[in-house]
C-alpha cells in the first residue's frame, strides 16, 4: 500500500467523543465515514447505551506536512446523532448533518480474506488514555471465525495486533481490494492485576483482536436508505 493511499484512508477516520456542557469533549473511541453524506460507523459499546451528547472530532493537520501536534489536544468537532444500532453485533450508525463530500471506502466483507492476508487498521488507540494520535497499523489476518449471540450468527476475523480501548470502531482495510473488510470491536485479553509496565496498564493492551465483517454495516445502511 502506497503512502498516498494511507493518507487518503486516514481522512475517513474520526474520533468519537462526548460533548460536555463546559465545551470540552471526552474521547470515547474511533469511527469512520461510510458515505459522502455524513454517515459514520462505530462500535456500539463506544457510545454506550445512552447515546449521550455525541460528536465527531478531528485534529487539523499542520498544513500539508501530515504532522499531528502533540503540544495540544485541541480538536474541531461536529455533533452526531444515532440512527441505527445492532446490539447483537455491536454496531452503530451515526449521522452528522450538513456535511457532504466525506472521504470513504466501499464496504466489503471478511469473506475474501485469507489467513495471512495483510490489512491496515487506522484509529485512535489512546482515546481517553493519552495523546490524541491517529495511528495506522499493519496487521495480518490470524483467523476467521463465526460466533452466535442469541439467534444471530456473525462472521469475524481475528487480527494479530496489539489493540487498545481507543481502537474500538476502527476500520479494517483490505489492502488488496481497497475496501473496508471489517470493523474492530474488541480484544481477547488476559487479566493482570496491580501491574503497570512502562506507564501502561497491561489490561489495556491486547494481542489478538476481534473484528466484525463490514457486510453487516452495509446491510444496516441499506435498511436506512429504504
Amino acid at each position: 500500500m502506497q503512502p498516498h493511499e494511507v493518507r487518503f484512508f486516514s481522512q475517513m477516520v474520526i474520533l468519537i467523543c462526548e460533548a460536555r456542557q463546559d465545551g470540552n469533549v471526552v474521547p470515547l473511541g474511533t469511527g469512520f465515514s461510510v458515505s459522502p453524506d455524513g454517515l459514520i460507523a462505530t462500535a456500539l459499546h463506544v457510545i454506550g447505551p445512552s447515546a449521550r451528547s455525541l460528536c465527531m472530532a478531528y485534529r487539523p493537520e499542520d498544513g500539508e506536512s501530515g504532522y499531528q501536534d502533540l503540544a495540544t489536544n485541541r480538536v474541531n468537532h461536529r455533533p452526531l446523532r444515532l440512527l441505527s444500532a445492532d446490539p447483537f453485533r455491536d454496531v452503530a450508525i451515526l449521522k452528522t448533518d450538513g456535511l457532504t463530500g466525506l472521504r470513504y471506502l466501499p464496504l466489503g466483507s471478511v469473506d475474501p480474506l485469507q489467513i495471512g492476508d495483510q490489512v491496515k487498521v487506522i484509529g485512535y488507540p489512546n482515546a481517553g488514555y493519552g495523546p490524541l494520535v491517529q495511528l495506522a497499523n499493519t496487521s495480518e489476518v490470524g483467523a476467521k471465525t463465526k460466533m452466535t449471540t442469541g439467534a444471530t450468527a456473525s462472521k469475524y476475523c481475528v487480527l494479530n495486533i496489539f489493540a487498545r480501548p481507543g481502537h474500538s470502531g476502527s476500520p479494517v482495510i483490505d489492502c488488496q481490494r481497497k475496501t473496508v473488510a471489517a470493523m474492530l470491536l474488541g480484544a481477547m485479553k488476559i487479566k493482570v492485576s496491580g501491574i503497570i509496565l512502562g506507564g501502561f496498564d497491561p489490561n489495556t493492551v491486547h494481542q489478538t483482536t476481534n473484528c466484525i465483517s463490514a457486510e453487516y454495516i452495509a446491510n444496516m445502511i441499506s435498511t436506512l436508505r429504504r
